[in-house]
C-alpha cells in the first residue's frame, strides 16, 4: 500500500465548548473567544444559501441551531438552502451574546473573513478559518468554492476547507475544494482514506494537525 509521511504543523483549532449551541462558535463572538484563548485557528461550519452564498451555520434545519425568524418565515418548512442570505440574516438565536447584549445572527462566510481581518488589525492575531463543509451536493462542485481564494487575497485571512468523511463520503467535497485552489483538511472521525489525500493536505486528529508530506 501507499506509505504516507506526515509532519505536525502549528495549528491549534478552537471549537466551541461541547454541548453548547453551534451558533455561538459560528459568530463574531466565536472569533473573539478563539483569540482570547490563544488559538490561531477556528472551526466554522459552512453551508450554502439559496442563491449560492456561503453561509456560516451548522444545520439545514435552523431550529436545531436555536434560530427563530423575526419576519415570519416558517422555519419548520424552510431550510438554509431554501433561504437567501438576506432572509437568513433576519433570523436570530434564542439566547443572546450577553457581552454585547445582542442576539446571535447568521453571517456569510465573507463577513467572517472581514471580521477576522479587523480582529487581526486590532489584536495582531491572524486566525486561520477552518471551514467545515456540511452536507449539500453543491459542495461537490469546484465553483462553489471559487470566492474563497479571492477573499484570502482581499482580506489576507488564511483558510482551510475541512470535512469529516464517513467512509468514502466527504472526500468528494475535498476534491472539489482542492480543484478550486483551496487547501483542504480531513477532520478524523475514523480511518483516513490516505489514497484520497495529496501532499500538502492536512489531517486533524483531536487537538493535533498533521500535513501530508508524501
Amino acid at each position: 500500500g501507499r506509505v504516507v509521511k506526515t509532519r505536525r504543523v502549528d495549528l491549534r483549532v478552537y471549537h466551541r465548548r461541547p454541548f453548547t449551541p453551534a451558533h455561538r462558535g459560528n459568530s463574531f463572538r466565536g472569533l473573539l473567544a478563539a483569540v482570547a484563548k490563544r488559538y490561531n485557528a477556528i472551526d466554522l461550519d459552512m453551508l450554502v444559501s439559496f442563491g449560492d452564498v456561503l453561509v456560516c451555520t451548522h444545520w439545514q434545519d435552523l431550529r436545531k441551531d436555536g434560530y427563530r425568524s423575526t419576519t415570519g418565515i416558517n422555519l419548520e418548512r424552510r431550510r438554509t438552502k431554501h433561504l437567501t442570505m438576506g432572509e437568513l440574516g433576519t433570523c436570530v438565536a434564542r439566547d443572546h451574546d450577553k457581552r454585547r447584549k445582542r442576539p446571535y445572527r447568521i453571517h456569510s462566510i465573507r463577513e467572517m473573513f472581514e471580521q477576522a481581518d479587523l480582529l487581526r488589525q486590532s489584536t495582531g492575531v491572524a486566525l486561520t478559518l477552518c471551514l467545515e463543509v456540511k452536507p449539500d451536493p453543491r459542495f461537490k462542485k469546484a465553483e462553489t468554492y471559487a470566492q474563497l481564494p479571492h477573499w484570502l487575497r482581499h482580506f489576507g485571512v488564511d483558510f482551510i476547507v475541512m470535512s469529516q468523511p464517513r467512509g468514502g463520503v466527504g472526500y468528494d467535497y475535498l476534491d472539489a475544494a482542492r480543484a478550486a485552489g483551496c487547501r483542504v483538511m480531513v477532520q478524523r472521525r475514523g480511518p483516513v482514506r490516505w489514497d484520497r489525500l495529496r501532499a500538502g493536505d492536512l489531517v486533524k486528529t483531536g487537538p493535533w494537525v498533521r500535513e501530508v508530506r508524501a
